[in-house]
């Protein structure tokens, strides 16, 4: 009769362990994770993972640095992010040793074409502009004189950001931000140069949200806290396996990992250019569909760069 009982209480118990765990939440068996005092879905953890083991590969990636004049380098690399292959091309510059300007063109040229007439030491392609015409549709100010006004539509709302610039004497002080359109003549009586663009990737550090995620090959520019250096970024895309393009949202994760804090995306596809007078066209523009430096299409502006001299 004892070892009936036994039995049984051990059977009894038996049973209460099953239901007890059938019972238990889905979260208590793995797919959710506390983390800093908050709930992290398995998801997110995932999500989590991906993004430090693409920070550890953008680090320790096989960059290739050329230094430049006063301070300047250019890096290079080919690296799998994102689940992709990028091509990075990368120009930091000092913003005490350097200008950073805005060109208008006259006539579409280049990025090379147009950098080498104003013996430009750096150059990209600036902002977005009529394919048929090749006039810009953002606006552009040159040395106070507004060459170029807002042309663009309701589905057009993402190019929300300006690049400011202010020249004086030997000093160069640049902001980049989100704009107003109705602050014209604000921004005519305080800098010299703007050039509307976007999306804004980033501002104090903070990345908003994309509705776009295709990928394209993007041209970036930005600066680093304080504005102590200026950035040109330029990351090819359209070559599959080769450079494989970024989102909005990627790109400004490889400006985070630059540690730049103001960003704002430039026109890019087959636009996309980074040209230095010692080396020539340093990343690989896709218009000629070909994985080269000669595939440059006719932009409408540039940004470039000059030497400060003291």
């Amino acid at each position: 009769m004892r070892n009936l009982l036994k039995r049984n209480y051990c059977y009894s118990l038996i049973v209460l362990c099953c239901i007890a765990f059938v019972s238990i939440p889905s979260h208590s068996l793995g797919t959710e994770i506390h983390r800093d005092n908050r709930n992290v879905t398995v998801t997110e953890e995932n999500k989590l993972q991906t993004e430090r083991q693409d920070s550890i590969a953008f680090v320790k990636a096989k960059w290739t640095e050329k230094k430049l004049a006063s301070g300047a380098k250019l890096r290079y690399a080919q690296i799998h992010l994102f689940n992709s292959i990028q091509s990075i091309s990368v120009l930091i510059y000092p913003a005490k040793h350097y200008a950073t300007h805005i060109l208008q063109a006259d006539k579409a040229g280049t990025t090379s074409e147009l950098a080498k007439s104003v013996n430009a030491e750096f150059a990209i392609n600036g902002s977005f502009f009529n394919m048929d015409n090749r006039e810009p549709v953002t606006f552009v100010m040159v040395d106070k004189q507004i060459k170029g006004v807002n042309k663009l539509n309701e589905n057009e709302k993402w190019i929300n950001g300006i690049l400011l610039i202010n020249q004086t004497n030997n000093r160069c002080h640049i902001d980049i931000r989100p704009y107003e359109p109705n602050e014209w003549e604000i921004i005519r009586k305080n800098y010299t140069s703007a050039l509307v663009s976007g999306p804004v990737l980033m501002t104090n550090h903070k990345i908003p949200s994309f509705s776009n995620t295709k990928r394209h090959p993007r041209t970036i520019i930005g600066t680093t806290a304080k504005g102590k250096e200026v950035i040109m970024l330029v990351i090819d895309g359209r070559f599959k396996g080769k450079a494989d393009g970024v989102s909005f949202e990627e790109s400004a994760t490889i400006a985070r990992y630059l540690k730049m804090e103001n960003v704002l995306n430039l026109d890019g596809g087959g636009s996309s250019t980074l040209w230095t007078k010692e080396l020539g066209v340093v990343n690989y523009p896709c218009d000629n569909h070909l994985f080269d430096h000669a595939g440059e299409r006719k932009v409408s502006n540039i940004v470039y760069v000059s030497r400060v001299h003291q």
